[in-house]
């Protein structure tokens, strides 16, 4: 199972669902390596590396998203003692 610790609230059902088809993928590529259809199972591989890219584009979402609620906490802060310090002059 996927931890959806990595992706963002709104992104947790296409995590999911990403999740379920690598499953899938994965194994459509056993099951063809085992039969000899490398053809196959390369395509299915290709699949898989596509699901891989989305996955890691949500979690920089994520990631951007944190980071720009850090960065407004902070400025928030700043203004607030900023104001706190001109309102006691």
């Amino acid at each position: 199972m996927i931890n959806l610790d990595h992706y963002l609230a709104e992104n947790h059902q296409m995590a999911k669902r990403l999740d379920r088809e690598f499953e899938y993928y994965s194994t459509l590529v056993r099951n063809e390596l085992r039969r000899g259809n490398f053809d196959k199972a390369e395509i299915y591989a290709d699949h898989i590396k596509t699901m891989v890219i989305e996955l890691r584009r949500l979690n920089r979402n994520k990631i951007y998203h944190e980071k720009v609620q850090e960065v407004l906490l902070e400025m928030s802060n700043r203004k607030a003692g900023d104001e706190f310090g001109s309102s006691s002059h």
